[in-house]
C-alpha cells in the first residue's frame, strides 16, 4: 500500500464472511490484552441493528479493516474500529470519517442522529 488514494470504503448492511474474520482478529487480539470482564464490543447482530452503521475498508480489493459508528440523538460512537496491521497508518480512520460525513446528508442517513451530531471519546 503506497497511498491513501488505494483505500476504499464501503457500507456492509449484513454480517459477511470478511466482516466475521476481521472482527475474530479484532477479538483475538482484545483477548489476549484485556480480560473478558473488560471487553465490551458489540456482538454481529448488535452491530447489524438500526441506529448502527458498519464499513468495509479495501485496499487493491482486499479487506483490511471494518468499523460502525452508533448513532444517538445528540453523538455518534465509534463502535468495533479495527484495521489489520499491514494496513495501519495509511489512512483508514481518515476514509471511514469522511464516508460517515459524505453519508449523512443522504436519505435514509438522517434518521440516524441529529445534524449537530458530535463524536464523544471515550477514556
Amino acid at each position: 500500500m503506497d497511498s491513501v488514494k488505494e483505500i476504499t470504503v464501503e457500507p456492509v448492511p449484513e454480517v459477511t464472511d470478511e466482516v466475521r474474520v476481521l472482527l475474530g482478529e479484532l477479538d483475538r487480539i482484545l483477548a489476549a490484552e484485556y480480560p473478558p470482564e473488560q471487553r465490551h464490543g458489540l456482538s454481529l447482530d448488535e452491530i447489524f441493528n438500526p441506529g448502527v452503521r458498519f464499513f468495509l475498508a479495501r485496499s487493491n480489493g482486499a479487506a483490511v479493516g471494518c468499523g460502525g459508528f452508533a448513532f444517538f440523538a445528540d453523538f455518534v460512537e465509534v463502535k468495533r474500529m479495527y484495521v489489520r496491521e499491514a494496513a495501519r497508518g495509511r489512512g483508514v480512520a481518515r476514509h471511514y470519517w469522511r464516508e460517515l460525513k459524505e453519508r449523512r446528508a443522504t436519505p435514509g442517513w438522517s434518521c440516524c442522529g441529529s445534524k449537530r451530531a458530535r463524536v464523544r471519546r471515550q477514556r
